[in-house]
């Protein structure tokens, strides 16, 4: 199948980050923590598929890089307060263990891209 045939948008990854674009769209906090649970979802299903199967755990080792590719394809460009508000308005010790992980994924993903490609200047 020739490779303009394939519709990217399919793509696991792309899914993922997705859920980060309507992340401006959310009426609450709790609404925006389902849309990060789903994010995280999709990067694992992406995850499982590059390795081949199902029911893996993804270290930090293998979620930063694959979440600064979600973070580079997102589209959302309110994403780092998004994220930065969200980290704050939920502690560690709520119920949100795996959206927290997701949540400091994130953030590393985007002070990465800030600070190492310097987008500031």
């Amino acid at each position: 199948m020739p490779i303009e045939n394939i519709s990217f948008d399919l793509l696991p990854y792309h899914e993922a980050a997705k859920h980060l674009d309507d992340l401006n769209l959310a009426h609450s906090p709790l609404e925006n923590i389902r849309r990060i649970s789903s994010f995280a979802e999709r990067m694992l299903e992406g995850f499982e598929l590059s390795l081949g199967k199902s029911d893996s755990m993804m270290d930090m080792d293998s979620q930063l890089p694959l979440t600064i590719y979600c973070a580079l394809l997102c589209r959302n460009t309110q994403l780092k307060p998004i994220v930065s508000f969200l980290s704050d308005y939920f502690e560690p010790e709520d119920d949100f263990e795996s959206e927290n992980r997701t949540l400091a994924a994130l953030k590393a993903a985007l002070e990465y891209v800030r600070a190492d490609w310097k987008l500031d200047e």
